[in-house]
Formats: structure tokens, sequence, C-alpha cells
């Protein structure tokens, strides 16, 4: 009896090894991701398979400046501007994450919020890209903002960060 009891726990044992999740470390994937953009090498057409446990470490980098020319593109979208700032394009991540949390479609194809990660005036319209500091500084004071409530994440995914300024998505 106690062989059989013995097998059995070493069954469980190793069966149970082999079914463990693997833990990412996200910070490490959010800096490979800034790192390919950074040196234009990002070789993906779509956006990363972020979560919300990426954020914080997305949030790093909102205000940053470099001009990117090598990013996702939506494929469905006929305007693609030339260069980006890398600040845009982490909150156009963020934003990814938080639609893609409401929506709940994990494919590739819906982890694009917008046609484009452009930031625009709600008051023109015109699809041009509204790319000057001051509006990267709105919208990345308006993430940061948005992030760091007291609202779980489930409920927060709801709220456009957005929402109190002048601008959108385009």
């Amino acid at each position: 009896m106690k062989t059989i009891t013995l097998f059995a726990i070493l069954f469980i044992a190793i069966t149970n090894i082999g079914c463990q999740k693997v833990k990412t470390d996200v910070n490490s994937d959010v800096e490979n991701y800034i790192s390919l953009l950074k040196s234009n090498s990002y070789e993906s057409e779509y956006l990363p398979d972020f979560i919300p446990e990426h954020i914080p470490a997305l949030m790093k980098y909102r205000n940053d400046t470099l001009l990117i020319s090598n990013y996702p593109h939506n494929p469905i979208s006929s305007f693609h501007g030339s260069d980006y700032k890398l600040g845009v394009l982490v909150l156009w991540t963020i934003e990814s994450i938080r639609k893609t949390e409401i929506s709940g479609k994990k494919h590739p194809m819906n982890r694009f919020p917008s046609l484009n990660p452009v930031l625009k005036s709600r008051d023109s319209n015109e699809p041009g890209q509204d790319n000057n500091n001051s509006s990267l500084g709105i919208a990345a004071m308006a993430y940061y903002s948005w992030w760091n409530t007291i609202i779980p994440f489930e409920q927060l995914k709801s709220v456009d960060p957005l929402d109190q300024t002048n601008l959108n998505w385009f």
C-alpha cells in the first residue's frame, strides 16, 4: 500500500511540475519593446500582446520625444505618418491594452486602438497628426492621472483617459 501511495504522490508531483505557469518579467517585456522601437528595429506588424500589468513600465516613457520611424501600423489604415514620438507610441500601446481589455478580443488585428498613433484635436476635421510637444504633454498627463487613480482596472478600463482633454486618437 505504501508503494502505491508513493507512486501516486510521485506521479502528481511530476505532472504538476510541467503544468506550472511561467511568469514573465513585465519590465523586461516593455524594455525589449522600447529598445526595439528606439533602434527602429521593431519587426512585428502588430502591437505587443501586453496586459494591464505592463502599464506601469510603459508609463515611464510617456513623455519621450524621440522620433521613431519603424513601428506597428494598423493594416486597415490608408494613412501612414512618417515618424512618431516614442511617447505617443507608448500611449497608443497603453490605449491598446485598455481597448483590448474592454473588448476581450485578443487577436493581434484587434489590438489597434485606432487607425493610427495620431493625437488630434477633437474640434479638427483634418486627419493630419497633431504631433507637437504640447499635445504629447497633455495626453501624457491625462494617461498618468487616469492610471494613478484608486479605481480598480476592471472599472478604470471603461474610462477614456483623453475624455477631459481636447484630444483623441485618429
